[in-house]
């Protein structure tokens, strides 16, 4: 146990039962006393361990899972090529072309298809949380939101 928690939060150390943090003074100890401790990765803070120590709660630590998003094999980029294979070329056609607001009909010109598939790309993108769709009476607006910004990477 010493070994995992002193690896998440370099500096730390587990002695006698109580985790001693290095910090500004006063040093931080945290004293668990049977309420748990929650193991939380994360991409989105990759500078170091962050340690929610609320009385009557268990406590949290945050630590860096990796080197940030999206992971990728052998920390290359990943190519449109290889993002085309996964999700099809015409989709991801659709998520660059959903960096700016569409309505159905130009998202289905845009890509020259007709309206039922381009509307079928922006639900499959919306339910996967790449995209949001917007009503306005009869009109609907598709949009990428930003974790269809992160998959899409550099393009516009």
């Amino acid at each position: 146990m010493a070994a995992t928690l002193t690896g998440l939060a370099p500096g730390s150390r587990l002695h006698e039962g109580v985790w001693e943090w290095p910090g500004p003074v006063p040093a931080r100890d945290v004293r668990l006393d049977g309420r748990g401790l929650v193991l939380l990765p994360t991409f989105h803070h990759p500078a170091g361990p962050l340690l929610q120590d609320t009385p009557g709660h268990p406590a949290v630590l945050t630590y860096p899972a990796g080197p940030g998003l999206p992971p990728t094999a052998g920390g290359t980029d990943v190519s449109a090529e290889s993002l085309a294979a996964v999700l099809g070329r015409t989709r991801l056609d659709a998520l660059r072309l959903l960096a700016d607001p569409h309505t159905t009909t130009s998202l289905a010109r845009a890509l020259q298809v007709s309206n039922a598939t381009a509307s079928s790309h922006a639900a499959a993108q919306r339910s996967a949380g790449m995209a949001t769709t917007t009503r306005a009476g009869c009109s609907v607006t598709h949009q990428r939101t930003a974790l269809g910004t992160l998959v899409a990477g550099a393009w516009p």
